[in-house]
């Protein structure tokens, strides 16, 4: 009687671990799963892995799955290993991850005032005077209002002086710009002395 047939042997599966990377693109992504399959006995070996935290559920081998979360510890472009042993063979995933660099505060202002050239104005008769506004801050300030006030009497505004071509300096001033009016006298009585007061205040970005 002839021996009955015999199926083939099967060929063990092969070892798989995917993918073979990660690219996390920012903070807060979901987590990565990298899939291990036909291995009894797995080890995971985390290398330069300090900003991905990784688990995974290959206690009993493989069929099994290893969860990536990216958690960078700064920010800047990030890199790590994940490497899998499964029945004396190894496999490697590579991790990298990137948080952009948040860019540098907005400078701060410690004065809210341009510089006035010149800061006050003095006429004989008649006349009139340019006068100029700068602003030499890191941030950029916003001119909200210009007066003449009394030199010589502190809080009363000047008589017999007018301003010309101030309404283009009521705008916002960028860092180390400058703009110019005019003051003038009237042909009747005025304040012998007026200094410029001008309203102003820092922009916040």
């Amino acid at each position: 009687m002839p021996p009955p047939d015999r199926e083939p042997p099967q060929q063990p599966q092969p070892f798989t671990v995917t993918p073979a990377a990660i690219n996390f693109n920012a903070r807060n992504v979901p987590a990565q799963l990298v899939t291990i399959k036909n291995a009894e006995h797995v080890v995971l070996l985390k290398a330069n892995a300090k900003d991905f935290l990784i688990t995974d559920n290959c206690g009993a081998g493989a069929p099994c799955v290893a969860a990536i979360v990216f958690a960078p510890t700064t920010e800047g472009h990030r890199n790590g290993k994940l490497t899998v042993i499964g029945n004396g063979r190894t496999k490697t995933v590579s991790l990298s991850g990137y948080t952009p660099i948040p860019p540098p505060p907005p400078p701060l202002c410690t004065s809210n005032q341009p510089a006035i050239d010149p800061p006050d104005v003095h006429f004989i008769g008649t006349g009139r005077r340019t006068i100029t506004l700068s602003n030499p801050h890191p941030c950029a300030l916003r001119v909200e209002a210009i007066n003449l006030m009394n030199a010589d009497r502190p809080g009363r505004k000047a008589s017999g002086y007018k301003l010309i071509g101030d309404a283009s300096c009521k705008r916002v001033l960028q860092p180390g710009e400058r703009c110019s009016f005019d003051v003038a006298t009237s042909p009747w009585h005025f304040t012998p002395r007026a200094t410029i007061a001008v309203q102003s205040s820092a922009v916040t970005p």
